[in-house]
């Protein structure tokens, strides 16, 4: 979908493990919604995103 339509905003949800946010951020996702922040998950959205 972000091929198809680089204008929208693509979110994701419901990220509940680490590899599910660096799964997102690598299929374009430019958000995700996730039903509680830990410190081990936010490992997996650490990283550099060019928004």
């Amino acid at each position: 979908m972000v091929r198809d339509v680089p204008e929208a905003i693509i979110g994701v949800g419901t990220l509940t493990h680490p590899k599910e946010f660096a799964e997102a951020l690598d299929a374009g996702a430019r958000f995700g919604v996730s039903p509680g922040l830990t410190a081990i998950n936010l490992r997996g959205f650490q990283r550099p995103v060019g928004l």
